[in-house]
């Protein structure tokens, strides 16, 4: 039998591997809530989100080079809120395209318009689906409400044995900005 100071220190060290443990759960959760790669702006956040999947997946980067160029510059070009919605709509498109598309080849697209908008497109020369069956998806409505949420929109087009495109149009500004007089370049 173990005596009270035995039982004691036992219980101390169990106290401090649950704080740790919880510590380290806490991070975890934080870090998938808002990755702080973000702050380096979304193209840099967009390259780690493309090395995440890169084991799974071949991932090619379509970057808008005057993009990069004001990132540099200025990482928080694009609004906070809108860096995490296409960050989030990308890593469903890209958790999508590894778990469901056996596609062998994806493309991250980013680019800027003169407007104002934001323009990210993920596409897979996977398998594709049948929108009408899958529309319903929580993947799909995910990904369309964290573009609309920001004043954006987010499409995603497949079709069986034709792969996947999504694309998501957001404003640099956000919801409410200059941009919301003009209509959306998707439309």
């Amino acid at each position: 039998a173990a005596s009270p100071r035995e039982w004691a220190e036992e219980i101390g060290g169990l106290r401090q591997e649950l704080a740790e443990l919880l510590e380290n759960q806490v991070r975890s959760i934080s870090h998938r809530l808002y990755p702080s790669i973000l702050r380096r702006g979304l193209v840099a956040a967009l390259q780690s989100l493309a090395d995440q999947f890169e084991a799974a997946l071949p991932i090619e980067m379509e970057l808008d080079e005057e993009l990069k160029q004001q990132e540099r510059i200025g990482p928080r070009l694009i609004l906070e809120q809108v860096r995490l919605a296409a960050y989030r709509i990308a890593e469903e498109a890209l958790t999508n395209a590894a778990k469901h598309a056996k596609a062998s080849r994806v493309t991250i697209g980013l680019e800027m318009s003169s407007e104002g908008w934001l323009r990210l497109t993920v596409r897979n020369d996977g398998q594709g689906f049948d929108l009408g069956s899958a529309s319903g998806g929580l993947g799909i409505l995910m990904m369309q409400d964290y573009a609309e949420v920001v004043g954006g929109e987010c499409v995603i087009r497949s079709a069986p044995e034709e792969g996947t495109e999504v694309t998501a149009i957001l404003p640099l500004a956000g919801p409410g900005g200059e941009h919301s007089r003009k209509a959306s370049p998707l439309e």
